[in-house]
């Protein structure tokens, strides 16, 4: 594998300071995204939002070669971690709209294999990681794993430094292995159920 990690949704706020973290430690990592604009920036070593503390950072990953942006989904098949950090808009009735989940997830399926583990990082509800994963499931055994992120926007490189980090896993396996990524940025794990 090329990468050991890749960020769907990699340069928006959950994704990016995900990313330039767990390059930081020294995972290789991929961020896929298809915002231009952004992409330029970061590969410059330019944040494109406010992100406190995150550009001395990313300048040293880009530098070390620890960290990547592709516009492809199809680079997933490139990688042993596939972490999903797209946003989940609101629909005119205020329901959280799983398209924006789906879609990624749609399209990726056909480059995942069974030695993969997909976390799920995303804020969705209740049912969602189930979708998912019995959509994933039908074509190859896949690893799955809700790992939440609880963050604030412009604070995240400290955040994630500080906070625990809810894990949890579809099997013990995809647990584990979730743990063991949170492990390095995080300074407590705490193992959940999915739901």
């Amino acid at each position: 594998m090329k990468y050991d990690i890749s960020i769907i949704g990699g340069l928006g706020h959950v994704g990016l300071p995900l990313g330039i973290m767990l390059a930081n430690v020294g995972y290789k990592v991929n961020l896929i995204d298809i915002n231009k604009n952004n992409s330029k920036l970061v590969l410059k070593g330019q944040m494109p939002f406010t992100e406190y503390g995150a550009e001395p950072i990313l300048k040293k990953v880009l530098k070390n070669k620890k960290l990547s942006v592709s516009p492809s989904l199809k680079n997933v098949s490139l990688s042993k971690i596939i972490i999903l950090a797209v946003g989940t808009p609101l629909d005119h009735y205020n329901n959280p709209d799983i398209n924006e989940i789906m879609q990624p997830i749609k399209e990726i399926r056909k480059y995942i294999n069974e030695n993969q583990l997909i976390i799920i990082r995303s804020s969705v509800f209740p049912g969602t990681c189930e979708n998912i994963y019995n959509y994933l499931i039908k074509k190859k055994k896949v690893e799955v794993s809700y790992c939440p992120e609880r963050i604030k926007q412009g604070y995240a490189i400290e955040e994630l430094g500080k906070l625990p980090q809810i894990v949890s896993g579809f099997t013990k396996k995809s647990e584990e292995r979730a743990s063991a990524i949170f492990k390095k940025i995080s300074p407590k794990i705490i193992k959940s159920s999915i739901k």
